[in-house]
């Protein structure tokens, strides 16, 4: 089968365009998803900052609350690290998934803490 001049030409005409785009588009989801996990990071970071403020904070009102909520952060951390190697919970215990339950433990004293203050008519001395 001989080949055709005007064929050839109309098929690179087609996938030259179609693979600048394929690159194009390849360049950007690469580009995409360094960018979501940069500011995935800078967000988790601003997260943990928050935490830590409003646990000093806790802290600076009432020491008790304070240093509970750095027992309960750090007994967090000691029992998922221990049951990291547990067979039925330690496919779940990743150090980044470790690392989130370490740096949100002191929320649930936080809100403990908060919740009766907001209802208070009068401030906290």
């Amino acid at each position: 089968m001989p080949i055709s001049p005007s064929l050839v030409l109309a098929r690179v005409a087609t996938h030259v365009p179609l693979k600048r785009a394929n690159d194009w588009l390849a360049d950007n989801n690469r580009f995409l998803s360094v960018e979501v996990e940069r500011r995935t990071r800078e967000v988790q970071k601003v997260q943990e900052v928050t935490i830590m403020a409003m646990a000093s904070l806790a802290e600076t009102r009432d020491y008790e609350i304070g240093m509970h909520i750095r027992r309960t952060q750090n007994y967090v951390l000691a029992l998922a690290e221990d049951l990291q190697w547990n067979s039925t919970y330690g496919a779940f215990l990743d150090a980044v998934s470790i690392d989130i339950l370490y740096n949100s433990a002191p929320c649930m004293t936080l809100a403990r803490w908060v919740s009766p203050m907001a209802f208070s008519s009068s401030p906290a001395s």
